[in-house]
């Protein structure tokens, strides 16, 4: 049996039993989609960034900032 000790920790676990993948690529035509979003962010970074250009502002997440984020955590 898995042992969760935080509320957070067993949402993003209960989306393994339900299939649920709330965190599409916001890039156009791409369709892939995650249960995690730091899943879905580090898949951002496999687009080339004429890609990137194409995310209308009404995504859930801008491109520039997941940028700025991967570069500061590295």
């Amino acid at each position: 049996a898995r042992r969760i000790c935080r509320p957070s920790s067993l949402r993003t676990h209960l989306v393994i039993h339900t299939k649920e993948r709330p965190f599409a690529c916001p890039v156009p035509g791409c369709g892939r989609s995650y249960t995690v979003n730091s899943n879905m962010r580090r898949h951002l970074r496999s687009h080339k960034p004429s890609d990137w250009d194409n995310i209308d502002d009404s995504g859930a997440v801008r491109m520039d900032q997941v940028v700025q984020h991967v570069s500061h955590k590295q």
